[in-house]
C-alpha cells in the first residue's frame, strides 16, 4: 500500500466496480458493493499525507468512474451535429468532474494531514456530491452514490428526513465502520454498524405503513415512440399529432383524469402556432380530458428580445391553457451557459439550442388537482422537486425525450433519479418518455407499470395524491450544512481549546 502506483490502480479498480453499480445489473451487486467499495480507499488515505497525491487519487476516482458512466455520450449521434464535437464535449466533462473530485479529495487530504484522522471523509464525500449539483449552468448530479440504491428503495426510505446526501453519508459511514473494525477488531464498531442497520430497516418498514394518499386519480400516459430524427420535419407534424390523438382516444375510454404526452410531443411552438393549438384544444374538448404536453415556447416582448423555452403546456377543456417554462435547461445542449450575461458567449456555436431560463415554479391545477412538471434533466436536481412540492404540488410529472441515446443504459440511469425524488418529498411521480421508460413511481420510490424502451405504449395508472410535506421538503438542504458545520467545528476546536488552556494558566 506504500507504493503510490498501487494506490492509483486500487483507486481505479474501485471506481470501475462502483460505476457498474449504476447499470442494470443484479440488485444484490448494486446494493452491497457501495457499502464495501470505499474500505480499501480508507487504507489508502491512512498511508498518505501528500496533498498532490490526494488530488491525484480524487481525480483518478472521478474521471475513471465517469468515463464509464458517460459512455453513452461518446457514441451519441445527433442530427446535424459533428459526432467528434460531442466526443470532445464528453471528454471535457469527464475531466471537469475528475477535477471536482480531485479538489474535494485535496481538501480532505489537508484535514487528514493536519489532524491525522480519516473519518472526516464521511462528511467530505457527500459535500463533493452536493457541490457538483450546485448552479444552474454547471450542476450535474449524474453518478451520485444513492442512485445505486434507487431500484431497491426499501433501504433509502430515510431520504424524506435527510435527503439524498444523507444517503451518501450513511453509505460512506458504513464503509468507515467496516474499515475500523477490520483494522482494530474493536467490537464497538460492530455495535455502531448494527445500530445503523436496525435504524434503516425499522424506519423503512415504518415508512411503508405511512404516507397514504388522501385521494386516488387515474393518469393516462402516451409513449408514442417517434424517432427524433423525423419528428421535427414539417411533413411529419400532422402524422405526429394524429398518432398522439389516436393513442389518447384509447385512454379516454379508461376514465382517466388527465393524459400526459412526452417532452417534445409537439415539435412546434404551440403558443405561436395557433392553428395547431386550436386543433389540440378541439381534441381536448371532444374527449373532455385535460392533456399535458411537452412543447417549445416562444415569448414575444414589446421591449426586449424574443425568448425561447423548452416547456410544457396544460390544455384544459373549454379553451384554458397553462404553461411551464423549463427552469434548468441542459447546458451546452439547450443553451450556452451565461450567454444571457456575456454577449461573446452567444457567438460560440456548438450546435446547442438557444433556450432561456424559466423563472416561475409553475404549479398546474386541473379539477382542483395540483401538480408540477420536471422536464428531462431537471429530475437530477432535488431543489426543483422540493420547491414544487413546497408550493403545493400533490404529485409530480416527469416528461422526457430519451430517444437520442439509443438502446444504451441511459434511460435506466436517467430514470433512477425519480425514486429518490419521490421518497424525499413523499410524492407520486408519473413519468412519460417518448421512447420509454414510462410508468409511475409511488411515494415510497417503487416503480410500477414500467414500459420497455423503444416501444409504442399507452398506460392508465392509478396514483395517490398527497398534501402532507416531509421533513426534507420543509427543511431542505440542512443536512449538507450540518456536515459542513461538523467539519468546521472539528477543525477550530483545537484552537479554542488551546486558547482556553492558555487563559486558564
Amino acid at each position: 500500500m506504500n507504493n503510490f502506483k498501487n494506490s492509483i490502480i486500487l483507486t481505479a479498480a474501485s471506481a470501475v466496480l462502483l460505476a457498474f453499480c449504476f447499470f442494470p445489473l443484479p440488485l444484490l451487486y448494486k446494493i452491497i458493493v457501495p457499502y464495501l467499495i470505499f474500505i480499501p480507499m480508507f487504507y489508502i488515505f491512512k498511508k498518505r499525507n501528500s496533498l498532490k497525491k490526494f488530488f491525484t487519487i480524487g481525480f483518478v476516482f472521478g474521471s475513471v468512474m465517469f468515463a464509464i458512466l458517460l459512455y453513452w455520450m461518446f457514441i451519441l449521434k445527433i442530427e446535424d451535429v459533428n459526432p467528434w464535437l460531442i466526443r470532445l464535449g464528453a471528454f471535457l466533462l469527464v475531466m471537469f468532474i475528475g477535477i471536482q473530485y480531485g479538489i474535494g479529495f485535496l481538501i480532505f487530504g489537508w484535514i487528514k494531514k493536519k489532524y491525522n484522522v480519516v473519518w472526516p471523509f464521511i462528511a467530505v464525500f457527500p459535500l463533493i456530491e452536493f457541490w457538483r449539483g450546485l448552479g444552474p449552468s454547471f450542476g450535474f448530479q449524474w453518478g451520485i452514490i444513492p442512485l445505486t440504491q434507487s431500484y431497491f428503495p426499501y433501504v433509502i426510505q430515510y431520504a424524506d428526513l435527510i435527503g439524498v446526501y444523507g444517503i451518501t453519508t450513511v453509505i460512506i459511514a458504513v464503509n468507515y465502520l467496516l474499515f475500523k473494525y477490520i483494522s482494530t477488531k474493536k467490537i464497538k464498531y460492530t455495535i455502531y454498524l448494527i445500530v445503523i442497520i436496525i435504524t434503516v430497516v425499522v424506519y423503512g418498514m415504518f415508512s411503508l405503513h405511512n404516507y397514504k394518499g388522501y385521494k386516488s386519480i387515474k393518469i393516462g400516459i402516451v409513449q408514442p415512440n417517434v424517432a427524433p430524427y423525423i419528428k421535427h420535419r414539417a411533413d411529419f407534424i400532422n402524422e405526429r399529432f394524429e398518432r398522439l390523438e389516436n393513442m389518447s382516444k384509447e385512454l379516454a375510454d379508461s376514465e382517466v383524469n388527465m393524459i400526459v404526452w412526452p417532452e417534445t410531443a409537439s415539435p412546434v411552438y404551440l403558443n405561436y402556432r395557433k392553428d395547431l393549438l386550436r386543433r389540440i384544444q378541439n381534441f381536448v374538448d371532444s374527449i373532455n380530458i385535460p392533456i399535458l404536453t411537452g412543447t417549445p415556447i416562444v415569448d414575444f416582448e414589446h421591449k426586449g428580445p424574443v425568448k425561447y423555452y423548452n416547456g410544457a403546456m396544460l390544455l384544459l377543456p373549454r379553451d384554458s391553457v397553462e404553461i411551464y417554462r423549463k427552469i434548468l435547461p441542459v447546458p451546452f445542449v439547450e443553451r450556452m451557459p451565461y450567454a444571457d450575461k456575456f454577449s461573446f458567449m452567444k457567438k460560440i456555436d456548438l450546435g446547442e439550442g438557444d433556450y432561456s431560463v424559466g423563472q416561475e415554479y409553475t404549479v398546474f391545477s386541473a379539477d382542483n388537482i395540483k401538480f408540477s412538471v420536471i422536464i428531462c434533466f431537471e429530475s437530477m436536481f432535488e431543489i426543483l422537486s422540493r420547491e414544487f412540492t413546497k408550493r403545493g404540488a400533490e404529485f409530480l410529472v416527469n416528461i422526457t425525450e430519451d430517444a437520442w441515446f439509443g438502446k444504451t443504459s441511459f434511460s435506466y440511469m436517467h430514470n433512477s433519479f425519480l425514486p429518490i425524488r419521490a421518497i424525499e418529498n413523499r410524492r407520486t411521480i408519473v413519468r412519460c418518455a417518448n421512447t420509454g421508460i414510462s410508468g409511475r413511481i409511488d411515494q415510497w420510490g417503487r416503480m410500477h407499470d414500467k414500459t420497455s424502451i423503444f416501444t409504442k405504449s399507452i398506460l392508465s395508472v392509478k396514483i395517490d395524491l398527497l398534501n402532507e410535506k416531509s421533513i426534507y421538503t420543509k427543511a431542505g438542504y440542512y443536512f449538507p450544512e450540518l456536515l459542513l458545520l461538523i467539519l468546521l467545528l472539528y477543525m477550530i476546536y483545537p484552537f479554542f481549546r488551546r486558547l482556553y488552556e492558555n487563559k486558564k494558566h
